[in-house]
């Protein structure tokens, strides 16, 4: 659940930051996760990023 909420927070945040570039998404995942450098949530939060600039959004965080 924790990766699907990190997931969610990126594509959010990129809602929020249409005209970030690599670097600004990587800055942001370094202050929301720095705990988790290497992780699958600093992952996760790059693909909700990608999705958001595809105009797709992620996975429902509780199935329906």
């Amino acid at each position: 659940m924790q990766i699907k909420k990190a997931e969610w927070q990126g594509y959010r945040w990129a809602l929020d930051h249409p005209q970030a570039d690599p670097d600004a998404i990587e800055a942001a995942c370094y202050t929301l996760y720095s705990e988790n450098r290497a992780g699958v949530l600093l992952y996760a939060f790059e693909r909700g990023c990608a999705l958001a600039q595809a105009g797709v959004q992620p996975e429902a965080l509780e199935p329906v």
